[in-house]
């Protein structure tokens, strides 16, 4: 989809300030330092976190994949994107339960 002509200037500045002001959310929670794709799964996980009544925060990797912030994310880069932010201790394997269940860390802020 191209910008039309129809394009409203006001609306386009609103999304700056929007874009400016997450850009400095990431950089105060230290998110700036992973790549975009860790930043998105992180997010995705949030997200699902949030959603989920279960309480523990526990995410399946088909539900975060279905995240519209990581539609754009092949299944191979997720998966080792996925792998990278579990070695860095972002997001963690739930223990005992089946495979393809994760959940973030203590590590990750709450207020994120």
């Amino acid at each position: 989809m191209g910008l039309g002509l129809g394009v409203n200037f006001k609306v386009l500045c609103q999304i700056a300030q929007l874009r400016a002001l997450l850009e400095e959310m990431e950089r105060e929670f230290g998110l700036r330092e992973l790549s975009r794709n860790e930043r998105d799964i992180i997010l995705a996980f949030c997200r699902c976190a949030k959603d989920g009544a279960d309480g523990e925060g526990v995410c399946s990797t088909e539900t975060v994949r279905a995240q519209p912030i990581i539609n754009e994310i092949s299944q191979p880069t997720f998966h080792r994107t996925l792998k990278q932010l579990v070695k860095r201790g972002l997001i963690e394997r739930c223990q005992g339960l089946p495979m393809g269940l994760y959940r973030l860390t203590n590590l990750v802020p709450d207020n994120m």
